[in-house]
């Protein structure tokens, strides 16, 4: 929708959060009370300590081998998924598409960034660690009584990962072979 109309993600972003606070019958002080700011301090600091690797270079070396895999073709969509799935495991699947952005944000036509938002948001269900939303489910549970352990969600997860990015990967592949995606 941005490059339909012509507008920044950011600035739609603010326009449609303006336009629920206004059309919603909620006022905005219930609205900011119901806010998980523990929650967005997290990601601030995961934000923050993404930052602070890339500009240490602590990161350098990884990225460095991985841009090299990173092409707008079948082997580059295996290579960034592969990639994604493994990183996000450290980091997170936010924290890692903001490390990747960089390293594709040059490389022309959409294959790249399809392949991101697919690999990032799949290969983030392998453990608790791979997606904040994770740790969210987790932290809910808890505060229900159920303990959701990090092996009994690899067990379940990484299965369910492996075969949904590997159905994603083919898909996509199948889509750059056809010319779908470019």
């Amino acid at each position: 929708a941005s490059s339909t109309i012509g507008l920044q993600v950011p600035l739609i972003a603010l326009l449609a959060g303006a336009a629920a606070i206004l059309i919603g019958r909620s006022k905005p002080s219930a609205v900011f009370r119901g806010v998980d700011w523990v929650l967005l301090v997290f990601f601030a600091g995961l934000f923050v300590v993404i930052g602070g690797a890339r500009q240490s270079g602590l990161l350098d070396a990884l990225l460095a081998q991985e841009r090299a895999l990173v092409t707008p073709d079948v082997q580059g969509i295996v290579s960034l998924s592969v990639f994604s799935a493994l990183v996000s495991q450290l980091v997170s699947n936010v924290p890692l598409t903001m490390l990747v952005i960089p390293l594709i944000k040059d490389i022309p036509g959409d294959t790249l960034w399809v392949t991101l938002a697919a690999s990032s948001t799949l290969g983030g269900n392998a453990t608790l660690l791979g997606a904040v939303s994770n740790i969210i489910v987790a932290e809910v549970a808890a505060r229900d009584g159920v303990e959701v352990r990090f092996g009994d969600f690899l067990r379940l997860g990484l299965p369910v990962t492996a075969a949904t990015l590997a159905l994603a990967i083919g898909v996509l592949a199948l889509e750059y072979q056809a010319g779908w995606l470019r």
